[in-house]
């Protein structure tokens, strides 16, 4: 059950849409034509990626979902009862 990394995402990229796989050629493509410029790249966004406060996004992304979902529920569960109770004829 050892595979390498590579054997991994071998296989996770077989099920991969094909938009996603045209992608990731092409980047591969390009990597190959300029090794200094995809480095550069990958440096500048690898910056860029660590210098944002992501944990603090995704914190208040999840305070923002978690406010929201107690009224979405509720809602949803209203519109579950009216569709039964019109579903039966019972108005």
């Amino acid at each position: 059950m050892n595979e390498s990394t590579a054997e991994a995402a071998a296989k996770a990229g077989g099920n991969l849409p094909s938009a996603a796989r045209g992608a990731i050629d092409n980047a591969r493509v390009y990597i190959r034509r300029h090794p200094t410029r995809a480095l550069a790249i990958a440096a500048a966004a690898g910056f860029v990626l660590q210098s944002a406060p992501v944990g603090r996004l995704m914190g208040g992304l999840a305070r923002v979902s978690f406010a929201l979902l107690q009224p979405a529920l509720i809602v949803l569960g209203g519109i579950k009862i009216w569709e039964k109770i019109k579903h039966r004829e019972i108005l």
